[in-house]
Order: structure tokens, then C-alpha cells, then sequence
């Protein structure tokens, strides 16, 4: 590499799985000095595989301290025989894969004694940053938020989190600060070995996913999608609704805001994989059936896992025709387009449910290895209905560290990031939505509804008899009291009640006489179950919201005119527990199942009011997006 010239510039650093690297930006926004330590290769005598120690358990996975500090020190010593001017770096700022509340737990519960002896609790990032002052660094609100600890609307450590996990906690972490921070200057060590000079400041170290939303320059509204192996989602949020599914942190460049992350498992391995089987293994052939077919893919839908997703649990491949009915195999263009709008449409899902809304001024960010397909590109850019663009996302990381460190010595929250980083490199335009794309996007979900689809609850009302939504054909969800003569129960004289979703063992839409079939509840299925959610719902927004109630002395179900539903908090509890633990739980009073329903038919965005009165908002209307098993047997 060329010996850099003297120019005044900000060092970004990742901490990651694999490797230490580091950047050099200068003033310009321009990267001009980059260079790396691999853990297995160039650290051997620490005898990692992947920078990893896996345990004789074959569970438990662990990396040495000390390889990250002979790292740091090996890779400035490069620097320093490089040629490179120290004395020019103005600020530094890092990142660190972070870790959760359960570890410290652990520690706590397994080895007492050491955690009773340890002083200081840090993440990797704030470890790095502790590195360079010599001292406790303390943890920044954006990778303390992915701790599973801190009370991210607040930004304070949660006392009942903390409490949870181990005594005397928040002591041993120490209060958390702002991610743009400077918290103080780099350790005489630098400045006497490297000739760092005694001014240059240190900007708190945040966590890999954070510093990579800064790296990429994303703005309110802007979403980045990484189409590699697994895909994922970062997603800038104002007003989030946390959720079991995806992740959800404070913004890493403006405290106000948040971000959010999303995995799906099934990415590009899918997509190869019915490149292999319908496109005799081209991308060519795969771009020319995008190509050839239309928008919305004529109402055929398709959802395709063929290993254990994430987002949300379910496996299987499922194919469904433009009149809801489940088919087995679509041709072979058909099939290509309804993969790719499927995935693109998850997404979209599950971001909105988070609190993710597309913008007049929203821009996709994609990168990874399918984002050279223009021709999938423009499917993303007419599901979410936005223009996408491309960039170079190898060192996001780093490059965003070293400009979260301009931000932090331009003044931090008293200064607007984007005016910080407006010299640096713009993204490249590679889509824009087709006219009307947003309209046959929500046609398509509309008639999706129709259909029994994993990760999607095709719930529309509940009513005691076999009745429709006016104006739909859409399956209900029935709640049923098994009627035995001798209920079986956990508890003595509780009664089981059961939710199922319409459909029979293949998915499909079941018969009038299995929908109200009456006598015991049977048993759930051996198989995986498929999850629900309330992935549906943004297309029927405009629909009644029907209240269901138990009418005094009867045990029966009946429905109230439309209007705004009450839900209790008891039904929202169920919910959560359901899917937390995909198996049947526990229902201690007979009005559970009511609140249940009254909660899964008030998440359309209605304004409504919880027993006590108070607004129903955010979380409270993602409490059905969660996976729920089916058939889900209430005790």
C-alpha cells in the first residue's frame, strides 16, 4: 500500500468475529488508508477457528480478550512501519459485536465467585474504547440497547431487567451515555509509542449493526436491505413498536430515533436454489422470468423456507393461486416471481410491524451479492414502493465509525449527522417503482388474505356461529368450548377453550362441519405448526372492527355492532406467552379467551381504549404479529 500522506483524519475500527480493521478518513469524507489483523491466520498461536473457541460442549462458544488486544497492538505496529502520521488523527470511534443480559446471567448462576470478584461488565465496543483511554469506557445507548437491559424510550438501565439477571449490576456497567459521546482523549501510551497526539479524542464505541447504519448514511425513513446468504433489514425508526420478532435499538447518530433489525434466514440459498430448479441454473434465465412476468404476479403468491426461518418460525414452501386455493407448483416463471415479491413482501411486512412506514423521501439501501440483479432490485423497488439505490458497503463498519468520531467532535446531538457526513460518497440510483406498483402490492396482499399462509392470520372477525365479514369471503378464527362431559384440565374446574385458524392439515381452507366441529380438543399436530401473524391487516385497514363478548349466563360468544374493541391486558399476556413458547398455555379465568379475541381484532390501527381506559397504541397492535402455534389450547 502506498505510504499515506500527512493529512488530518478520523480512524474508524471493527472489533468483529473474525478480524480487527481499521480505516483512515480523512477530512473530505474520503477513505484512504485501510488495514486488517485476521484472528486464525495471523494470531495462530491463539488456535481459533473463526476467531471462535468452540467448548467441548459443543454449546458454549468463547473468544480470547487477549487475541483482540494483540490484535490492536499488531495492527498499529503496521500502521506505524506503513509510514502513517499519528499525530493527524483528530478522533477515533469503534465497533463491537455486542452481547445480551442472558450472558451475564449465566456467568452469575454458573460461576458465582467470578462474578462476584469482577468490577466492570463491558461489551466488546466499550472494552475497545477502554482500550485506547486507559480507563472504563462506558457503554454508548445504541449496543447497550442490545443488551436486553436498558429502557431504550428512557435510555437507563431497567431495574427489574437488571434485577432479573444479577445482583449489584448496574454498578458493574456503569451508566450508559449517547452514542456521538466523546469520552475523553486517547491514553498517553498512544501518544508516547505511536505519536497519537494528546488532543485526539475518543467517540464512544457502538456495536456493528449501529455503526453500520451510519456507515451507510441512512436517514428517517431510509431502509437498507443486505441480500446475501441470510438477508437482513436496518430499518431508521421514529416511533418504534417493539416486538419478539426482529430487534430494536436507539439510534446510533440521533438519540431521538431509533433502528431496528430484521434477519431472514432464507436468502440468497433460496433464491439459488429455484434458480436451479426453474431457470436451468442462470441468472440470465432468472432476470428474463422477473422480465416477463407481471407486478403481483397475476395474484399468485408464494412463500418458500426451506430451512427453519427466523422471521418468522415456520418451514415448508407454500403456493397459493389468485383464488386463495393452495396449488403445489406454480411454472416456472411464475414460481421465480412469486419467490422473490414474497420475500420482498415479508419484509415489508414485518418492517411496518415494527413501526417502519415508507416515505415520500425514502430511499433503499441494498447491498450484498444479489444487489448487482438489477432485475430484482426493481421488484424491491415496487413492493416497498420506493426508488433503490447501491453502495459499497464492504468496510460500512468501519467507515462508519470513523464518521460517527467527525460526528462526535462536531458536537455530537447538537449536531445534525447528515450535515456532518454530506461529503461523503452518495449511493447510486438502480430502481425506481413502476407507476401503480404500491396499488397491485396491497391487491396482492388483499387477495393473500384469502388464504391460510404460514406467518400470516387470516383472522378478518370472530362470531359464535360460521358468519362472514360482510363484504368477504375471508376464513374466520373461531374460539370453541370443547364441550366434554368431564373437561380435561390442569387446574381443577378450569375449562379449555381452543383458537384454531380455519384451514386443514395441508394449509387450506377447512369445511362448515370441521369449523364447528364440537367435542374434545385434539391434539396439536406433530408437525412443525405454521406461525400466525397479523401480516394482513394493512390491506384491510378500512374494515369494522367487531367486539366479541360473553353474554351473561350463556358460555357463548356473540358479536357487538362495529366500533372500537376493548381489549384487556390479561388477553395480551396470553398472546405473548403463546408464541414465546409455541406450545399450549395456561388460561386462569373464563374471560381470557374474550380479552384474547378483543386484543387480535383491535390491531388494524383503530384508535381504542384497554379497560382502564387508556389509548390502545404502538405495541399493543403488534400483539398478534407475534407467531402463534395452532391449534393453541387455553387452559
Amino acid at each position: 500500500m502506498a505510504r499515506p500522506g500527512a493529512r488530518r483524519c478520523c480512524l474508524g475500527w471493527d472489533f468483529s468475529t473474525q478480524q480487527v480493521k481499521v480505516v483512515a478518513v480523512d477530512a473530505e469524507l474520503t477513505v484512504f488508508y485501510e488495514d486488517s489483523v485476521h484472528f486464525d491466520r495471523d494470531l495462530p498461536e491463539f488456535g481459533t477457528q473463526g476467531g471462535i473457541h468452540v467448548h467441548k460442549d459443543g454449546l458454549t462458544v468463547t473468544s480470547p480478550v487477549l487475541m483482540w488486544v494483540q490484535a490492536l497492538d499488531v495492527l498499529l505496529e503496521k500502521m506505524k512501519a506503513s509510514g502513517f502520521d499519528f499525530s493527524q488523527v483528530v478522533a477515533l470511534s469503534g465497533a463491537g459485536q455486542r452481547f445480551t443480559g442472558n450472558q451475564i446471567a449465566k456467568i452469575h448462576q454458573q460461576n458465582p465467585e467470578a462474578y462476584a470478584q469482577t468490577e466492570r461488565i463491558s461489551l466488546v465496543s466499550s472494552f475497545a474504547a477502554s482500550l485506547f483511554l486507559g480507563s472504563y469506557s462506558p457503554t454508548d445507548y445504541s449496543d447497550g440497547s442490545g443488551m436486553n437491559l436498558l429502557q431504550i424510550q428512557e435510555k437507563v438501565w431497567s431495574r427489574a431487567c437488571l434485577d432479573a439477571c444479577a445482583p449489584h449490576l448496574e454498578e458493574k456497567l456503569g451508566p450508559p451515555v449517547p452514542s456521538c459521546s466523546v469520552v475523553g482523549a486517547v491514553s498517553s501510551y498512544y501518544v508516547q509509542r505511536y505519536g497519537f497526539s494528546p488532543g485526539c479524542k475518543v467517540v464512544a464505541f457502538t456495536g456493528d449493526n449501529p455503526a453500520s447504519l451510519a456507515g451507510m448514511k441512512l436517514e428517517e425513513g431510509d431502509i437498507a436491505v443486505s441480500l446475501g446468504t441470510s438477508d437482513t433489514l436496518f430499518l431508521w425508526l421514529r416511533e418504534p413498536t417493539p416486538a419478539l420478532e426482529g430487534h430494536i435499538f436507539c439510534n446510533p447518530v440521533d438519540p431521538r430515533h431509533y433502528m431496528a433489525l430484521l434477519c431472514f434466514k432464507n436468502g440468497s440459498l433460496m433464491r439459488e436454489k429455484i434458480r436451479d430448479e426453474s431457470a436451468s441454473c442462470s441468472w440470465s434465465e432468472f432476470s428474463r422470468a422477473l422480465e416477463s412476468t407481471e407486478m403481483g404476479n397475476g395474484g399468485q403468491l408464494g412463500f418458500y423456507f426451506d430451512v427453519m426461518e427466523i422471521t418468522p418460525d415456520v418451514i415448508g414452501r407454500y403456493r397459493f393461486s389468485a383464488d386463495g386455493r393452495e396449488v403445489s407448483a406454480f411454472p416456472g416463471d411464475v414460481e421465480i416471481r412469486a419467490l422473490v415479491e414474497g420475500q420482498f413482501m415479508a419484509k415489508r411486512i414485518h418492517a411496518e410491524g415494527l413501526g417502519y412506514r415508507v416515505m415520500p423521501k425514502t430511499k433503499i439501501l441494498a447491498t450484498g451479492g444479489a444487489s448487482h440483479n438489477r432485475d430484482l432490485l426493481q421488484v424491491l423497488a415496487d413492493v416497498f414502493g420506493a426508488p433503490v439505490y447501491i453502495t459499497d458497503t464492504a468496510n460500512s463498519a468501519c467507515v462508519g465509525s470513523a464518521y460517527r468520531a467527525f460526528h462526535g467532535l462536531a458536537g455530537g446531538t447538537d449536531v445534525a449527522f447528515e450535515d456532518v457526513v454530506k461529503l461523503a460518497p452518495s449511493p447510486r440510483l438502480a430502481a425506481t417503482p413502476h407507476p401503480g406498483a404500491s396499488q397491485k402490492v396491497l391487491a396482492v396482499l388483499a387477495r393473500g388474505a384469502g388464504c391460510a399462509l404460514p406467518g400470516t392470520c387470516v383472522a378478518s372477525a370472530m362470531q359464535a356461529e360460521d358468519t362472514r365479514l360482510p363484504g368477504r369471503t375471508e376464513p374466520l378464527l373461531l374460539v370453541r368450548q370443547a364441550a366434554s362431559a368431564s373437561p380435561r384440565a390442569t387446574h381443577s374446574g378450569a375449562r379449555r377453550f381452543q383458537v384454531r385458524r380455519l384451514c386443514d392439515s395441508r394449509g387450506g381452507p377447512s369445511s362448515r362441519n370441521s369449523q364447528l366441529h364440537k367435542g374434545p380438543a385434539a391434539a396439536p399436530r406433530a408437525r412443525p405448526a405454521p406461525a400466525l401473524s397479523c401480516a394482513q391487516f394493512s390491506a384491510w385497514e378500512a374494515a369494522p372492527v367487531l367486539r366479541p363478548y360473553r353474554r351473561p349466563g350463556t358460555g357463548g360468544l356473540r358479536q357487538r355492532p362495529p366500533r372500537a374493541g376493548v381489549p384487556g391486558r390479561r388477553g395480551s399476556q396470553l398472546l405473548s406467552e403463546a408464541r414465546a413458547h409455541a406450545c399450549p398455555v395456561t388460561a386462569s379465568q373464563p374471560h381470557d379467551v374474550t380479552e384474547l379475541l378483543c386484543v387480535s381484532l383491535c390491531v388494524r390501527g383503530h384508535s381504542v381504549q384497554d379497560q382502564d381506559g387508556i389509548e390502545v397504541k404502538g405495541a399493543w397492535r403488534r400483539v398478534l404479529t407475534p407467531a402463534l402455534p395452532h391449534p393453541v389450547t387455553f387452559t
